[in-house]
């Protein structure tokens, strides 16, 4: 039987205190560890408390696109619009004013174009989620 020298007493606990602040993943008793979590969960959830724009439409004439929608609004609720020239990243276009459902965007060239819509709540600063988006082809534009 072998005795401990109390150097090596008090460095086997520090080792075990230390170990049990800073464990590793996989050196945590299993009691200890959170079941795995899924994809929806890790996803941020955030609060939608406005109605998404629905049945969102594009139509083209000599000089514009126009788009059209409905909403179950309020008088207060604000549409933001968005483009994206052929497969590029959104932006936005233009914020309208409460009650306005319908928007004309005058195209600069040929081109693919995608458009969505969402609502916008400024006194609370939330929004909804996007409504689904449509895309419109441009030729023969001069």
């Amino acid at each position: 039987m072998k005795l401990l020298h109390l150097s090596e007493l008090l460095l086997g606990v520090w080792l075990g205190f230390v170990s049990q602040a800073f464990a590793v993943e996989g050196s945590q008793p299993q009691r200890d560890r959170l079941p795995p979590r899924t994809a929806d969960e890790l996803e941020p959830q955030l609060d939608h408390p406005l109605a998404t724009p629905l049945e969102l439409q594009v139509q083209a004439s000599q000089r514009n696109v126009v788009l059209t929608w409905t909403h179950e609004s309020s008088a207060t609720v604000q549409f933001q619009i968005e483009r994206a020239v052929h497969r590029s990243s959104f932006v936005p276009l233009a914020q309208l004013s409460p009650g306005i459902t319908v928007f004309e965007d005058l195209l600069p060239s040929d081109g693919s174009y995608r458009y969505r819509v969402r609502a916008l709540d400024p006194v609370s600063g939330s929004s909804s989620i996007y409504s689904d988006t449509v895309e419109i082809r441009i030729k023969g534009r001069k």
